[in-house]
């Protein structure tokens, strides 16, 4: 609606875009079976979980298990998803001491 296109290009991508696409690439991941399929499998999500953790309530409410059929479908993202603050990790021993080890539910969640 009339933005310049340099305003138009962040809300495509680092402004708002990326978060958002990244966030449901995760969730389709989730209602996909990804981790009942994959039981060890880890991922590591920056940003602060790219918002999902602040959505998980209302994820909860709308698509709960006699939805998606899937048993307990947000408890892999709560157990196995690890978030970093920025996103961007510059260390070669990954993770970082201050993001190793916690989780959604040690740091955002409580």
């Amino acid at each position: 609606m009339g933005f310049l296109q340099s305003v138009t290009a962040m809300l495509a991508s680092a402004a708002w875009g990326w978060h958002i696409e990244t966030a449901v690439h995760l969730i389709r991941m989730i209602l996909g079976g990804v981790f009942d399929r994959h039981p060890k499998l880890q991922v590591v999500i920056g940003h602060l979980g790219e918002g999902i953790p602040f959505m998980l309530p209302r994820l909860n409410k709308n698509l709960p298990k006699e939805v998606t059929k899937l048993d307990r479908p947000w408890v892999p993202i709560c157990a196995r998803t690890f978030t970093t603050p920025s996103g961007v990790q510059f260390s070669s021993d990954f993770p970082q001491p201050a993001a190793r080890g916690r989780r959604w539910t040690d740091h955002v969640l409580g």
